[in-house]
């Protein structure tokens, strides 16, 4: 028999040599079933670590990284339904620390999505805070040359203050801003902000918005478009070609 023993709390330090261990007990139900997820599927160390914190700690689900169409979606499909999180759309790394296993300081955010353009198109990417001002420039005038292509978007988010953030981003062939609305918390990292009023969208929706946006979505369609909430607007203008990074 293979036994596989993984961390309960993320915020403590690991067993010392020689450290005696206590006679544990039944782990919960919620717990429980994430085991039995793993046990199903030949899963990495680390990605079935991250599930058990997202049970055991209310980790961000993000953190076992962005769905990918491979076989650990099973296990990130499984987590959400246990968890009640969204599966993730964006990948979350927490910053590391010396002292503890696991910092719970979110760090960064990243998310690819995938760009069709017929024509040499210009790509703006920021991220704004609640107040509209800008925080961090992901593309400044990032030159697209026609044909397909693959975009990251990463956002460094440590020590940011906690609060409601997004990622907005435009092309200069068409009109809209794409955004992608989330939370910086401290404990449970960058979260997704709920669309009020509106159930959320299903994946034949998501599919018909990157079909009229002239966009390729991923070939999993749950995947959406880094969890930018679709919707096309009059873009605000555009900022100056050199744009001042602030922070707060």
């Amino acid at each position: 028999m293979t036994c596989r023993a993984f961390c309960c709390e993320s915020l403590g330090t690991g067993p010392e040599q020689g450290e005696a261990y206590r006679t544990g007990h039944q782990a919960s139900k919620k717990l429980t079933e994430a085991a039995m997820a793993i046990a199903r599927g030949d899963y990495p160390d680390d990605l079935a670590q991250s599930a058990i914190w997202v049970l055991s700690n209310a980790h961000d689900i993000a953190s076992m990284g962005a769905l990918d169409s491979t076989a650990a979606d099973t296990l990130r499909y499984a987590v959400s339904r246990i968890s009640g999180q969204p599966a993730p759309l964006h990948t979350l790394r927490y910053a590391d620390d010396q002292e503890r296993v696991c910092s719970g300081r979110p760090a960064s955010i990243a998310r690819t999505i995938q760009l069709s353009v017929g024509v040499s198109t210009i790509l703006n990417a920021v991220v704004v805070d609640r107040s509209g001002k800008i925080v961090a420039v992901l593309h400044d005038h990032t030159l697209l040359e026609p044909g397909a292509h693959s975009v990251p978007l990463d956002v460094q988010v440590l020590d940011w203050p906690t609060g409601s953030y997004g990622i907005h981003a435009w092309t200069s062939d068409r009109a809209g801003v794409h955004r992608m609305p989330f939370t910086r918390s401290q404990r449970g990292g960058p979260k997704r902000a709920p669309q009020q009023g509106r159930a959320p969208r299903t994946s034949r929706e998501s599919q018909n918005f990157l079909g009229r946006a002239g966009l390729r979505g991923p070939s999993c369609p749950s995947h959406g478009m880094l969890g930018f909430a679709p919707r096309l607007r009059n873009p605000p203008p555009p900022p100056p070609k050199k744009i001042e990074i602030t922070s707060t």
